[in-house]
């Protein structure tokens, strides 16, 4: 292979590759550079997902701020002095995407468990 690479910097590239893969391989002979793009496709996703639910609990601390915590002047305020939050749509907004998120990273760590085994003990 490195016979038909004229440029000497592209033949140290191709060696470095060559010696990446062989070391790749030894360490995972079944599925060599597979089970580390896959560990990192799943590294991906679960940070994808984290992303979301943070953007989800943004929107709601966002609504949450935008509400009026005491009363105003001309409402009747309630025996404790404070507003009361229940019912709020985005309460179970929150809740919602807390239970999506579990239940998905749920499915795939079963969907995930025994595919592949890349053998570097992480």
């Amino acid at each position: 292979m490195l016979n038909f690479v004229a440029d000497n910097e592209k033949k140290a590239k191709m060696v470095e590759t060559l010696i990446l893969e062989a070391k790749i391989r030894s360490e995972n002979p079944v599925y060599g550079s597979i089970a580390i793009q896959n560990k990192l496709r799943i590294q991906i996703e679960e940070t994808m997902k984290e992303i979301d639910l943070v953007k989800k609990t943004t929107v709601y601390f966002k609504e949450l701020r935008e509400r009026p915590f005491w009363p105003k002047k001309n409402e009747e305020t309630s025996t404790s002095g404070t507003q009361s939050f229940q019912g709020h749509k985005s309460d179970s907004t929150l809740e919602k995407a807390m239970s999506i998120t579990a239940n998905l990273s749920n499915q795939d760590v079963e969907k995930n468990r025994g595919h592949f085994n890349d053998n570097d003990g992480t």
